[in-house]
């Protein structure tokens, strides 16, 4: 398909814009939206191939987001998905203007190429047997509370002694100041403390494991240090920690120290975090919200793939603020707004509807405190959250 890259570049400027998208000259090269003859419909349909092609073309998490790869992907998205000038792309991702550019360049180019060999094969298909533990965590809701880390610590401690003294190790545990408060789910926090510890004991090369738990700043911290044989990878002594810490969204980080050390440190927010439940069956635009909220630590994502039981964690949950799709498989989002309108544990929570749909009257009738209408950008998302709030 012969597809060059101002007619890319005219496209993207005019992404939100159905009109002007609908005639824009792209759209005469890809035979299956030239064969649409409604406008909005040709619109919707070309946007959301670019949409597809930009998401496609984002680098694997393995390269550095500094890479000039990764900068690219940087720019363009924050140029044609969030709408931010050149200016401010330059000042996120600290390069001059000129360089800022030159990425968003290099980016249409790549975007331009990419779409030449529409239409794209599809991936293959994952196997079901994916890593059963991520599938096991997925069906298990948390329920955020205040934890009191120094208590949990010493617990797990004391549950994996078993566990050292068989394998003729020690464990040398350290509680660095009582007022380590963090909020998370108190029952998966202690499973990831002990699966951190029990790794660390039967992975140690010798017969010492050292563990500290302590505050830095506004974060509470859990570290385990281990030696470790050099035919050993770090990725492999923590897999099931680590797939446990990223299913909370806590931070996590794993390294070589000098001595052939190896140190893993669990991070959690020593701050309450406001809850953001999201009601929507499109796993896809759930992990795009969770991207916008990850520069900050003031949310916590909380879903509801099944509009059916939005009422039951909305009212467990106690979010600070809920975002409700219309579309959904199993039950109407009308009639989820409504209920959850009419029920008096959740009907002050602020609610904002992001749906496919353009029908901001009937949303504000039924109770909506902000109506987006998708694909909904970063500045959008984030901008309709802080008016909730206020």
């Amino acid at each position: 398909m012969q597809v060059s890259t101002e007619e890319v570049k005219e496209a993207l400027e005019c992404l939100y814009n159905s009109a002007a998208l609908a005639r824009a000259r792209l759209a005469t090269r890809i035979p299956e939206v030239s064969a649409i003859a409604d406008p909005p419909t040709r619109a919707q349909r070309l946007r959301s191939i670019l949409l597809d092609a930009i998401e496609l073309l984002e680098p694997a998490p393995a390269r550095p987001a500094n890479s000039p790869a990764g900068r690219s992907y940087e720019a363009l998205y924050r140029r044609f998905i969030e709408g931010l000038s050149v200016a401010e792309i330059a000042d996120e991702l600290h390069v001059s203007r000129r360089q800022a550019y030159r990425d968003l360049d290099a980016a249409v180019e790549g975007l331009a190429e990419f779409l030449r060999s529409y239409p794209w094969q599809p991936p293959p298909e994952k196997e079901p047997s994916e890593d059963p533990l991520l599938r096991e965590l997925q069906h298990v809701p948390s329920r955020l509370t205040e934890v009191n880390v120094a208590e949990s610590f010493r617990l797990a401690v004391e549950l994996v002694k078993p566990l050292a003294q068989k394998q003729g190790k020690s464990i040398r545990a350290e509680v660095r100041g009582e007022q380590l408060v963090a909020t998370a789910d108190s029952s998966l926090l202690s499973q990831l403390l002990v699966q951190m510890l029990g790794a660390a004991i039967r992975s140690a090369a010798s017969n010492q494991v050292t563990a500290t738990a302590d505050r830095e700043q506004e974060t509470v911290r859990v570290t385990v240090q281990l030696p470790i044989h050099g035919s050993l990878s770090a990725e492999a002594v923590f897999a099931q920690a680590r797939a446990l810490a990223e299913a909370q969204h806590l931070g996590w980080r794993e390294e070589i120290l000098a001595g052939g050390q190896l140190q893993a440190t669990l991070s959690l927010p020593s701050r309450e975090r406001r809850v953001l439940l999201v009601i929507e069956d499109n796993p896809e635009a759930v992990e795009l919200y969770r991207r916008y909220l990850s520069a900050s630590d003031e949310w916590q994502l909380m879903e509801a793939p099944d509009p059916r039981i939005s009422l039951e964690l909305a009212r467990r949950l106690r979010p600070a603020a809920i975002v409700l799709d219309i579309l959904m498989a199993r039950e109407s989002g009308w009639k989820v707004l409504q209920t959850l309108r009419l029920d008096p544990d959740t009907a002050r929570v602020p609610i904002i509807v992001c749906s496919v749909f353009d029908d901001q009257d009937l949303g504000a009738a039924l109770g909506a405190t902000a109506y987006l209408k998708k694909p909904v950008s970063q500045l959008q998302f984030l901008g309709a959250l802080q008016r909730c709030l206020r």
